[in-house]
């Protein structure tokens, strides 16, 4: 299958504003992190963006998922997003996605991705550096 990725990225906010305009504010990779005793550092608030070209006529299912890429644990396993998509002229769709994470919790710091599938098909990681002091 077909896939085309538009956007992908990590960023501090972000919404759809007038006309349908992606505002997107903030982007990163890394995040810095304090550890308070015994609690596990915790990031306060993420936005996920991906915008992904599709061919049209199909359902897709999109999922992301938060691994630690130096152990393979999975962080956070959210579930999939399934979107029906009409016949266009083009042959093909965008399918975009914003998605707000709270209170990520990175218990060591390392090497972290965030991954994008369509289908079950990994399409897409975006990197991410945790430091945990």
């Amino acid at each position: 299958m077909e896939y085309k990725v538009n956007i992908a990225l990590v960023c501090d906010y972000a919404f759809t504003g007038d006309a349908g305009k992606l505002n997107v504010i903030g982007v990163f990779k890394n995040i810095n992190l304090q550890k308070s005793g015994d609690e596990v550092p915790v990031h306060r608030q993420m936005f996920v963006v991906t915008n992904i070209s599709v061919p049209s006529e199909k359902q897709y299912t999109q999922k992301i998922s938060l691994v630690n890429k130096d152990t393979g644990g999975v962080i956070l396993d959210l579930p999939p997003v399934i979107a029906g998509v009409e016949k266009s002229p083009t042959g093909s769709v965008d399918l975009g996605m914003i998605l707000q994470l709270n209170d990520t919790k990175f218990e060591v710091s390392g090497n972290y991705a965030v991954d994008i599938e369509i289908n079950g098909e990994k399409i897409e990681e975006i990197p991410i550096i945790v430091k945990v002091s």
